[in-house]
């Protein structure tokens, strides 16, 4: 037995078995292998983003801020298909910082091999959260 405080579970993403019948082209892992304009390899006509997405020579985590990163790329990718319009290359950022919420004000930041606990990182990680939701509804598209 081994005495702990509290316990954090953590697992890894995995893909859908049903990409594998799909037709599509997969990674090793079996995620759906995209370009930089989020185009599925050898697709024209198909995008993927999110987790479901591994981009050809720029592999990330399955972690939320990359997943989350690729809305505007891809909503602005569709529209340029739809108009006819050159693509947007999209290359996600290389590093993250991770910050995870532990339900009682404090929280947890990663970087790389760091980590930090404390009760003021939680409302660093509130601020950065309504930023980000501010910042990424200000910059989706018109649907009037």
């Amino acid at each position: 037995r081994i005495r702990y405080d509290d316990a954090i579970w953590c697992t890894e993403g995995a893909p859908q078995a049903w990409l594998a019948q799909s037709g599509l082209e997969l990674d090793a892992s079996g995620f759906l292998r995209v370009d930089e304009h989020l185009r599925c390899v050898g697709r024209e006509d198909v995008f993927a983003a999110g987790d479901v997405a591994s981009m050809d020579g720029h592999q990330r985590p399955k972690a939320g801020v990359f997943a989350v990163k690729m809305g505007m790329p891809l909503s602005a990718n569709l529209g340029a298909v739809l108009k006819g319009a050159p693509l947007q290359r999209y290359i996600p950022q290389e590093s993250f910082l991770g910050l995870v919420g532990l339900g009682d004000g404090r929280c947890v930041a990663s970087r790389g091999s760091l980590a930090l606990e404390a009760d003021w990182l939680w409302t660093l990680k509130d601020w950065i959260d309504r930023k980000w939701m501010y910042d990424y509804t200000t910059g989706l598209p018109d649907m009037d």
